[in-house]
């Protein structure tokens, strides 16, 4: 939250580890996993049941922080819920360990015919960047953090 300034002055894993205490939803199974590879103990990490949640819980003080992705609608890059506004910590950024996947039957009598016009589109949309303007535009990729510091957990691989 704008004014919460342990969490906003956060340079490092070890400021963060400091920072007061982490937020996730109960099923953000994938942010949890990473909160533990930073250090941070399971027990340390407070857990709400809906979006609308968490917002309220960071707003009276039951946690400090949440790993939300950033919104590129904002320009300062914040979110708001019910009036209740969360402000990302400038120059840094946690990667999550995530892909997106589709799957395909091999027993389905087109499975292969199907598989490959995948493969053939797929590779068509990230030559000419439908991919990349895709995913900038769903909120995976946010442009305005591309030179933010990478806080990277002792199992992240990091790949181009």
């Amino acid at each position: 939250m704008p004014g919460n300034h342990k969490v906003l002055n956060v340079r490092n894993i070890e400021d963060l580890k400091k920072a007061g205490k982490p937020l996730v939803g109960i099923h953000w199974v994938n942010e949890c996993r990473t909160l533990k590879d930073l250090g941070i103990n399971e027990d340390e990490i407070e857990k709400a049941p809906t979006l609308d949640c968490i917002f309220k819980m960071i707003r009276v003080g039951r946690a400090d922080w949440v790993p939300l992705g950033f919104h590129n609608a904002a320009k300062d890059l914040s979110v708001s819920n019910n009036g209740i506004t969360l402000v990302p910590v400038k120059g840094i950024k946690i990667p999550l360990k995530e892909s997106r996947h589709f799957i395909v039957s091999k027993t389905h009598p087109d499975g292969e015919k199907v598989f490959q016009a995948l493969q053939k589109g797929i590779k068509i949309m990230r030559k000419n960047g439908l991919t990349a303007k895709l995913l900038t535009q769903g909120g995976f990729y946010c442009p305005a953090t591309q030179n933010w510091k990478t806080l990277y957990s002792k199992t992240t691989i990091v790949s181009n």
